[in-house]
């Protein structure tokens, strides 16, 4: 390349802003010589703070010369790697990331976010006629009431991901917080449940954006409240990741009943269904704890006089079918 057109070049390298990779190209109408050349400021300048002739690194060949054009970094592998850990996210949604916010983790970090709801409908646009015969539920408790919810995905790996574990608790937390005004359970129509606050602003953002993290579809199930009343103690069992939530209600006796038995007897409901006999199957089953004794045996040792006032016993979508 003739001298001329070289200092022409390096005049516009010194005068683009840093954090970019530029695209200069020579005219070969207006010079002898010409040729596509890409400087990376990132890696290649001088001890001065400006490009050197080293960094000049030719890419391609003749090309008219229109000006000097931006472009955005590549991503480094070690970040790419840095912003997977912190997201879970795929590959090439960090790459991006980081392409559109010039390689640093903090700024594409912050790119993830403000993008989220727009990767969110995309994907479930995407996804969302996908089977979901996998799934998890999970319950909430606050005194004598609890918060249920289930979510459905595709495949049992994703349901025991962090996303889908804080997202189905999320929305057992949304339940709990609608104060049922009876006892027993009480189901909740999903779409308002889903146009409540959440963190993307509603839930039905933070379910879009779990779906884009995850890479499957996702779909809320089902949700309600289940209400013991006042002075009832609440047991609560759920079964490895949420395949089986029981949650049962007892009152009265002397000295009350402990919170676990409480809990054990929400157990007993998961492993031996009462099915339609209801509380009187219940408590005449052998009690899982002590095979000698009946569950109403068992109560009536724990606290004399105390009764069980419903239970509620949740199976997800596989089991529910199997």
């Amino acid at each position: 390349m003739c001298s001329g057109t070289q200092k022409l070049l390096f005049a516009m390298l010194q005068r683009a802003s840093c954090g970019a990779r530029v695209l200069c190209r020579a005219g070969a109408a207006s010079w002898a010589c010409a040729a596509v050349r890409t400087v990376d400021y990132s890696s290649s300048r001088g001890s001065a703070g400006r490009a050197t002739e080293d960094s000049v690194v030719q890419v391609s060949g003749i090309a008219p010369f229109w000006g000097t054009q931006v472009r955005h970094y590549a991503a480094s592998a070690k970040n790419v790697k840095a912003v997977r850990e912190q997201t879970g996210l795929a590959m090439k949604v960090c790459r991006q990331a980081l392409e559109e916010s010039g390689d640093d983790v903090t700024a594409a970090l912050a790119w993830i976010e403000a993008n989220a709801a727009a990767r969110g409908e995309k994907a479930q646009a995407k996804l969302g006629d996908r089977a979901t015969a996998e799934g998890r539920i999970a319950v909430e408790v606050e005194g004598s009431t609890a918060g249920l919810a289930e979510i459905g995905c595709e495949t049992d790996f994703v349901a025991r991901t962090d996303d889908v574990d804080a997202l189905v608790k999320r929305l057992a937390l949304a339940a709990l917080a609608t104060k049922p005004t009876k006892q027993g359970e009480t189901p909740i129509d999903v779409d308002s449940l889903l146009a409540g606050a959440g963190m993307g602003p509603t839930l039905a953002d933070d379910v879009k954006a779990a779906i884009s993290s995850v890479g499957e579809n996702i779909i809320v199930r089902r949700a309600a409240t289940f209400s013991g009343g006042d002075g009832v103690q609440l047991g609560t069992y759920t079964h490895g990741i949420g395949t089986y939530v029981a949650v049962v209600g007892l009152q009265g006796g002397s000295g009350g009943v402990s919170e676990d038995f409480a809990n054990k007897l929400a157990q007993q409901i998961v492993a031996v269904d009462p099915g339609d006999g209801g509380v009187d199957d219940l408590l005449s089953a052998p009690y899982l704890f002590n095979g000698d004794t009946t569950v109403r045996e068992a109560l009536e040792a724990e606290a004399k006089g105390a009764t069980v006032t419903g239970y509620l016993r949740w199976a997800n979508a596989k089991m529910e079918g199997s």
